[in-house]
């Protein structure tokens, strides 16, 4: 399973949901969208024209979830916690 999180540096609640992922010993990807421009065009280029963030892409197998925020029962049932 791969987790990727799109971040900015200062949005609180990106931080929050990596911190979240870190107590549930979930591995995942930051790519903090406002300091690398390859981190933003992988943003563009998967966000479906949603806008913010935290933003992140769930990829197991052939299934891939994206999540606009911090949707913590999204993230339970997605991540079979």
């Amino acid at each position: 399973m791969n987790v990727t999180v799109f971040s900015t540096t200062s949005c609180g609640i990106c931080h929050a949901l990596m911190q979240w992922l870190d107590k549930n010993n979930i591995k995942y990807t930051n790519k903090v969208i406002d300091e690398e421009d390859s981190a933003m065009a992988d943003f563009l280029a998967v966000n479906d024209g949603m806008i913010g963030t935290p933003f992140s892409v769930i990829e197991n197998g052939n299934e891939v979830v994206k999540i606009a925020g911090f949707d913590q029962p999204k993230f339970k049932s997605v991540l079979s916690l």
